[in-house]
């Protein structure tokens, strides 16, 4: 069943309500959780983005769209790696220790040689820090090497690591 995302404000307290609803119906009674006020609402299901009203109130704040965004590395050979939302480390596909990313197909790559970090509600760009390698990280012109040193990476721009290219797409 399809859902949609609705706004209205409680005509007794001013509170800003978001209701997820079945797309198809028109009408229903919702409580304010802030003040207790029962009200009628109404939804508009023509209109695009879907609007709904209190009854008796003129209709009030549009939908707001829920974004969903997901990163991945486009490999030079081109496999892909999707990429989790929040910390994870990068490294070479090995049983014996496994990364969250796990590259396969390239021995200069180390088994956890870099940590990942993707916020995308709070920065747009992937963060690449070092782990432990024994081959340098090479993030546009810039060689990183020593644990701890980091570089950002912005959707299109790429990465090396060992001789694999990967390049950051976010969508």
């Amino acid at each position: 069943m399809e859902t949609v995302t609705v706004n209205i404000v409680c005509p007794s307290c001013n509170e800003k309500l978001t209701l997820v609803k079945p797309e198809a119906t028109e009408s229903g009674v919702v409580t304010c959780l802030r003040c207790g006020h029962e009200m009628s609402v109404v939804f508009d299901i023509n209109s695009t983005p879907q609007t709904a009203f209190v009854e008796g109130q003129e209709p009030d704040l549009p939908a707001e769209p829920v974004i969903t965004q997901s990163a991945w590395f486009s490999a030079s050979d081109g496999s892909e790696y999707e990429i989790p939302e929040g910390v994870s480390v990068i490294g070479r596909c090995d049983a014996r220790l496994a990364s969250d990313i796990n590259i396969t197909g390239d021995s200069r790559i180390s088994r956890r040689c870099a940590q990942v970090e993707w916020h995308p509600h709070v920065d747009p760009h992937v963060k690449i820090t070092v782990l432990k390698t024994k081959n340098p990280i090479i993030i546009g012109n810039d060689i990183f090497q020593d644990p701890g040193a980091c570089g950002i990476l912005r959707d299109g721009e790429s990465l090396y690591l060992g001789q694999t290219r990967l390049t950051l797409r976010i969508r």
